[in-house]
């Protein structure tokens, strides 16, 4: 009986997307009393978000090694690009 309850992993990733999905609008919605933390908390959880996706619906958490090491490279530079012209690096 238990083990029909029992979601797959897809199943928990889309829940766990879902539930981001609903901090992100509550904190986008809230504007903050600092809204570069709050646009930095929301950049965060959309590139985990990302990840979790790639792992888990592209099938990359399969993958041969070198794909996983350039996916998470792609997806780390891409989210250190973003962060760096959010903070004003690029002034």
């Amino acid at each position: 009986m238990l083990q029909q309850l029992r979601l797959s992993r897809e199943s928990r990733t889309w829940l766990l997307l879902m539930l981001l999905s609903l901090i992100s609008w509550q904190l986008g919605g809230s504007h903050g009393s600092n809204p570069t933390i709050s646009a930095l908390v929301l950049i965060s959880l959309a590139f985990f978000k990302v990840h979790l996706i790639m792992g888990d619906f592209m099938e990359v958490r399969h993958a041969p090694r070198v794909l996983k090491m350039t996916a998470a490279a792609w997806l780390l530079a891409s989210y250190l690009l973003v962060m760096f012209f959010n903070l004003g690096g690029a002034q």
